[in-house]
């Protein structure tokens, strides 16, 4: 049943890319997947994620903010976040974790059907350092 699926959120601007990755996403997951920070932070108004596939270079806010935002109000201390990005710059990587970031991923580097896997890892890790474990 959907309502048992642990829900996503991908924030993803290149079209092929969220089609393709969203299949794949909804076999195992609730998956919404948005072309901008806007829509982004539209859904988790609406319901808070159990995890974040962010993008770093969106059309309007980059994920580095959205991140930020996300990761100063407690109600996403249980919801991981994790960058997906073409970014691969050393300095990328570590403002991702300064701000707070559960991985940071190379798009070239991941096997789009293996994002459901990747997800669900980072998402025991969140709820293992949180009230969940």
């Amino acid at each position: 049943m959907a309502e048992d699926k642990m829900f996503v959120l991908m924030v993803e601007d290149d079209l092929v890319l969220r089609n393709v990755a969203g299949k794949y996403l909804s076999q195992k997951f609730n998956a919404v997947c948005v072309m901008n920070g806007h829509s982004a932070r539209a859904e988790t108004a609406k319901q808070v994620p159990d995890a974040i596939l962010i993008d770093i270079m969106l059309p309007d806010i980059d994920g580095f903010q959205l991140l930020e935002g996300w990761r100063k109000d407690t109600k996403f201390d249980n919801t991981a976040m994790i960058m997906f990005t073409n970014l691969s710059e050393t300095f990328d990587r570590t403002k991702a974790e300064e701000l707070g970031a559960d991985a940071y991923y190379i798009k070239a580097d991941v096997d789009v059907a293996e994002l459901p896997t990747i997800i669900e890892k980072h998402i025991k890790k969140r709820r293992k350092k949180g009230w969940f474990s």
